[in-house]
């Protein structure tokens, strides 16, 4: 019996061997998977603070480009307007324009008349000869005569 005892102290002392070697092997994976574990968390809040940074910078161009963006619509509409005023102010002057030539041209036929009336008075106050008996008297201006045939009728067609 006592070599069962020694026996089973043997195997008691083997099993408690490979179970604080078990224990050991447990606790250093353990050990292990916890650096291992705080390894990616600590890469995991780097990653999640670049991506933060990244955001900031992303959020603040964004920003950016929204201002420039009101500011370019903002100079559009200005310039829309002041363009439609300009072509208002350009419609504006060449009516004028126009009414102003046809003036002009008036303005030409009346002094072209008077011009041709003063050298006639002109020729009739110092002419002599048949010129001279015109003078003091009156210019007419021949009307047409009315037709003295009577008016056209219309031929009737074939239907």
């Amino acid at each position: 019996m006592q070599i069962e005892v020694t026996g089973l102290k043997d195997v008691v002392a083997q099993f408690q061997q490979e179970a604080e070697s078990s224990r050991a092997a447990a606790a250093a994976e353990e050990s292990r998977r916890h650096r291992e574990e705080e390894e990616h968390l600590s890469e995991m809040l780097r990653d999640k603070q670049r991506m933060e940074k990244k955001s900031e910078r992303f959020a603040e161009v964004t920003r950016s480009l929204e201002k420039e963006l009101r500011e370019e619509r903002a100079v559009s509409g200005g310039l829309s307007k002041n363009l439609e005023a300009a072509q208002k102010r350009a419609e504006e002057g060449e009516t004028e324009r126009a009414a102003l030539a046809q003036r002009v041209q008036e303005l030409e036929d009346q002094v072209r008349k008077v011009m041709f009336f003063l050298e006639a008075w002109t020729k009739i106050e110092d002419g002599e000869g048949q010129m001279a008996e015109v003078a003091g008297g009156d210019i007419a201006i021949p009307t047409p005569a009315p037709s003295t045939q009577p008016p056209r009728r219309k031929k009737k067609g074939r239907r």
